[in-house]
C-alpha cells in the first residue's frame, strides 16, 4: 500500500487528533514521559493514543519551559508501555 494510500486509510481516525512527540521514557511511577510542542498545546486529563487509534493512557500533568513542555501520561492497565518507549503518540 502506498503511502498516500495509507495516509487517506487512516485519515478518520486522526482528523480531530493532533501528534504529541514520541515518548522519552518510562518515569519511576511508571507514567510516560513526553515532549510536546508550544504549537498545539495538550490539556490535563486528555486522552492519548498510539497510532493504532488505541487509547493508552491520559495526561496527568503538564510541566516545564512553555516554549515545549513535558507532559506525563498515566497509563491505561492494558497498555504495554515498554514497547511505548519511541513511539508517536496522539491526543485528542
Amino acid at each position: 500500500m502506498s503511502p498516500k494510500a495509507l495516509y487517506i486509510r487512516f485519515l478518520p481516525l486522526f482528523k480531530d487528533m493532533h501528534q504529541l512527540r514520541s515518548v522519552l521514557h518510562i518515569s519511576k511511577n511508571h507514567s510516560l514521559v513526553l515532549q510536546c510542542d508550544s504549537g498545539k498545546p495538550a490539556k490535563e486529563k486528555a486522552l492519548v493514543f498510539n497510532k493504532e487509534n488505541k487509547k493508552i493512557g491520559i495526561i496527568s500533568e503538564i510541566f516545564g519551559p512553555v516554549q515545549n513542555p513535558y507532559i506525563t501520561v498515566t497509563p491505561v492497565k492494558s497498555a504495554d508501555i515498554e514497547k511505548l518507549v519511541g513511539t508517536e503518540v496522539y491526543v485528542k
